[in-house]
């Protein structure tokens, strides 16, 4: 009965949001979690993308 309750919580999931846990992007998940307001995941992710080019 467990496993079907976690299916209809993830049922009501964005898209970005059951893609992250997918693929693993926990940073993701946890940033899409957080806010209903997903320009704020873009420009975190965007943000995510330019620290790593400096490396």
């Amino acid at each position: 009965m467990k496993q079907l309750s976690g299916k209809k919580k993830i049922k009501d999931w964005s898209r970005k949001k059951k893609e992250s846990l997918i693929n693993g992007n926990w940073d993701d998940l946890i940033i899409l979690s957080q806010s209903k307001n997903h320009d704020a995941y873009a420009l975190s992710r965007q943000a995510r993308n330019d620290n790593s080019s400096d490396r």
